[in-house]
């Protein structure tokens, strides 16, 4: 849930902060002046805006690596992006406060986005904390492909203690803020039931060191469903994502999933 990292230091409070609609076209390359995603949710047009990330950052912020850092070693910076960052540490069953209170909600303003952007093809990324989202979103909302790696597909705080789940149990009050929340959101907690009820769109990728025995037994939940592709690697700790990054399989993972670029861009 940690983003294999060490947390950030605290945000600045985000009462004020707006939803954008940038429209700003980005250069491909790692810009500079590249925004940290301090902010809840951050969605910009790409260069080449034919594709679209929604990329659900874990607690840290990050994706294994910096946001942005993934974006540009995974050769996606061309491409529209929608960012999100879950301050409550609610791992977005709580919507993605303030600017969406529930799931529902969350959902709403991530369809919106979309359709803003409006892009032909839809890649929703998310590792540790925030891939519990990128699958329940990317089925609610039909993504083309969804990635998630290092996942917790089931979140329901019982299960969790029950499985003594040491990943987890570096986090006892996440744990306690998903038990505190109202019946509505926890019926997501566990995804195999939803997933197992295939939206007829989306491709499910579920990323995950096979050596490392909680992470083989978490991705193993969703094993066998409609849909969802597991592939496991020959690594044994929660960084996949930095582990990929390292044997430069990032590019190739994701370069089928773009869709073709926009004539003329």
């Amino acid at each position: 849930m940690d983003d294999d990292a060490p947390p950030p230091r605290p945000l600045p409070s985000l009462a004020s902060t707006q939803f954008l609609r940038a429209t700003r076209t980005l250069s491909g390359s790692a810009r500079a002046d590249a925004p940290a995603l301090s902010s809840p949710l951050l969605v910009e047009r790409g260069a080449d805006p034919a594709t679209a990330i929604v990329a659900f950052t874990g607690m840290a912020g990050r994706l294994g690596v910096a946001a942005f850092d993934f974006l540009v070693i995974a050769d996606l910076m061309q491409c529209s992006r929608v960012m999100l960052h879950d301050t409550s540490q609610t791992l977005y069953l709580g919507g993605l406060p303030p600017l969406a209170r529930d799931p529902e909600a969350l959902a709403a303003l991530l369809r919106d986005a979309l359709a803003r952007l409006a892009p032909a093809r839809t890649i929703f990324i998310g590792n540790s904390g925030g891939s519990h989202a990128a699958l329940l979103y990317g089925h609610l909302l039909g993504a083309d492909v969804v990635h998630a790696l290092a996942p917790f597909p089931n979140l329901d705080p019982a299960v969790i203690r029950a499985t003594r789940d040491a990943r987890a149990a570096r986090h006892p009050a996440v744990i306690e803020r998903l038990a505190a929340l109202p019946p509505a959101p926890g019926r997501h907690f566990d995804l195999r039931p939803l997933l197992a009820r295939h939206n007829g769109r989306t491709r499910f990728n579920v990323h995950f060191c096979a050596n490392a025995e909680h992470e083989l037994r978490r991705a193993m939940h969703l094993d066998g469903l409609p849909g969802v592709e597991l592939h496991g690697y020959p690594c044994d700790s929660h960084g996949v994502a930095t582990w990929l990054v390292r044997q430069r399989r990032l590019v190739e993972l994701l370069r089928a999933d773009r869709a073709p670029a926009v004539a003329g861009r």
